[in-house]
């Protein structure tokens, strides 16, 4: 009788170990639903320039916060611009930010910034021959929101527009010219000559431009920069001060822009996200270090990712992360299906017009598309900088995965923008939070 009773025990012994492996893989998949679902916020299937104030009121403790990230997962995409216009308006009417810092050439942000605060020119003739990025509908609603914005408002309480992206600076050199002219005749003819000698450059390419050239051209910028520095420093306009700041912040971008290019072209060696990351810090030196602004920039520069380039090197984030900490807040976009604007290359090896296109697929297994588009049936946020390390999702999302994203180049498969180097990211480290949308639409013209 006891050989029959501890047979029977045998026996089931393994139905009962399975059935609590189960319970409890049952119990842990409960938990990890719930513990993601707290972590959610929905949002409706309305335009984002719909959304409430109370959506973005609990988002973080603003008062802690001093410069915002406004990421894209595409540069093409409607429902991106009209988040992030939406939130910038927020964060200027509720929490007193300032600038909208932009992922566009500082050369020629200087004419956005005279139509915005002081109401020349109009914004369809400045974005005229932009490049298409800029150049569309649902930026320049944006632009003509802060003309409105300033309108009747003392210079002190007026919002500002400043590119930060000085990559091809140096390719608007006859500018500079204007530039000069306008800030002080004087100076003008006092750096005529070093003037003339960057203005009338030849054209090369950095491709196949040698050390020597480099240096020479190097040696000009420098020049024209320190005799003007010299001319400023003795003179007594006092009331010019700002205007100082930035024709000395002009020739740094010329210079930046000069060794960006020669260094990715013949060193492999990608300087872009540094100069990113410092020319937004210069806003603090401009207009003071109390200033708050948000950064308008692609998902791949605002998050903080410490080995986004192919040389090793950080995204401005990643930069920016370091500098401010917690007081740089980072808000990302994600999508699974849908429509956007960008250009392929062509048989020649060109770039086409921007047209639609557009990503039927599910996305890739393994993915944190994949996770996120399972995590909730429609639009919402996901609050990762709330995760507990207890939790199974963060673990999902804090290990290198693939994300989706493509910038103004579409490489005509999605796959391609799943397993490229730059895209394989913890989402833990690289936002604080993440809008995801189910479908997108395209931007228009």
């Amino acid at each position: 009788m006891k050989n029959y009773i501890v047979m029977i025990i045998l026996t089931l012994t393994p139905f009962f170990t399975v059935t609590k492996e189960f319970d409890r893989y049952e119990n842990e998949k409960q938990d990890s639903k719930q513990s993601s679902t707290k972590h959610i916020i929905p949002i409706n299937e309305s335009l984002p320039l719909d959304y409430e104030d109370d959506l973005f009121d609990s988002l973080t403790n603003w008062d802690s916060i001093k410069i915002v990230g406004l990421g894209e997962a595409t540069h093409g995409t409607k429902e991106f611009s009209e988040l992030k216009f939406r939130i910038f308006k927020y964060l200027v009417e509720k929490q007193g930010y300032k600038v909208l810092a932009c992922e566009y050439n500082y050369i020629m942000s200087l004419e956005i910034e005279k139509y915005i605060v002081q109401g020349i020119g109009d914004i369809d003739s400045i974005l005229k021959n932009s490049y298409w990025v800029q150049n569309n509908h649902e930026f320049k609603n944006v632009i003509r929101w802060m003309y409105n914005y300033n309108l009747n408002k003392k210079d002190q309480d007026k919002i500002h527009f400043i590119g930060i992206d000085s990559q091809v600076d140096i390719f608007y050199r006859k500018e500079l010219e204007s530039i000069f002219k306008e800030f002080d005749l004087n100076l003008y003819q006092h750096v005529c000559k070093e003037l003339n000698d960057v203005i009338n450059i030849e054209r090369f390419s950095y491709r196949s431009i040698t050390q020597e050239n480099f240096d020479i051209i190097q040696n000009k910028l420098i020049v024209l920069k320190e005799k003007t520095k010299d001319y400023l420093a003795n003179s007594q306009q006092d009331n010019k001060e700002q205007k100082r700041k930035i024709l000395i912040h002009v020739l740094d971008c010329y210079i930046k822009s000069h060794q960006m290019l020669f260094n990715k072209y013949q060193k492999n060696v990608y300087l872009r996200d540094q100069h990113l990351s410092e020319n937004a810090k210069w806003i603090n030196e401009y207009l003071g270090y109390d200033t708050k602004y948000a950064i308008w920039a692609h998902n791949a520069h605002v998050g903080n990712d410490n080995s986004y380039l192919p040389d090793g090197n950080g995204s401005m984030g990643y930069y920016l992360r370091n500098e401010f900490g917690k007081k740089y807040f980072i808000i990302g976009t994600a999508f699974s299906k849908g429509k956007f604007i960008a250009v392929i290359t062509d048989s020649n090896g060109k770039d086409t017009k921007p047209e639609a296109r557009e990503i039927k697929d599910l996305p890739q297994i393994n993915s944190h598309n994949d996770i996120l588009d399972k995590l909730y049936n429609g639009n919402f946020i996901l609050q990762l900088n709330k995760l507990s390390a207890k939790e199974q999702l963060f673990h999902d999302f804090n290990q290198n995965k693939p994300f989706l994203g493509v910038g103004d180049l579409f490489l005509g498969s999605y796959h391609e923008h799943y397993i490229q180097n730059d895209r394989s990211i913890s989402l833990t480290e690289t936002f604080d939070i993440i809008f995801y949308f189910k479908e997108t639409g395209p931007i228009s013209f």
